[in-house]
């Protein structure tokens, strides 16, 4: 009964140091950045959220403006793609450009594998379909609603 307690213990210890060192080292196509970028990701969603929440409302007042839906689609988009960011820690920029950083802002190392480099462009293409397939459901939902409401 003792080995088994501490075979269960050992396991437990693993798991946990091993989803550690997931969120803090480079893992092909799964994560490609720190806490320090994940943080810059955060101010940039507390831009993009509030402005995809007022373009929205203020479609309601001009829902003829295109230039306004575009705006909705883009800031929408850009508040999916941080969230996606934050969530998941893969920066789609970072994994386009075959980089990665856990370190200091700005000091950004390569990623020279091939393979590495694939499994982080798959990544990109991926969260970038999702997260324009979501807004573009977002911006439509809403354009139709507003539509309803207002005739």
């Amino acid at each position: 009964m003792q080995s088994l307690n501490f075979s269960i213990f050992r396991l437990f210890y693993f798991a946990v140091n091993h989803q550690q060192n997931n969120f803090n080292s480079y893992q092909p196509g799964k994560c490609n950045i720190g806490q320090r970028e994940i943080s810059v990701r955060k101010k940039f969603l507390l831009l993009f959220l509030p402005m995809s929440i007022i373009l929205s409302a203020g479609s309601y007042f001009i829902p003829e403006s295109k230039i306004l839906w575009i705006g909705v689609l883009v800031c929408s988009f850009s508040s999916i793609v941080l969230l996606s960011e934050i969530k998941y820690k893969f920066c789609v920029i970072f994994g386009f450009f075959s980089l990665y950083n856990f370190k200091q802002l700005g000091n950004l190392d390569h990623i020279q594998e091939s393979d590495k480099k694939e499994k982080d462009r798959q990544r990109v293409l991926k969260t970038i379909v999702a997260s324009m397939f979501l807004a573009l459901i977002y911006s439509a939902m809403l354009h139709y609603a507003i539509l309803l409401v207002r005739n």
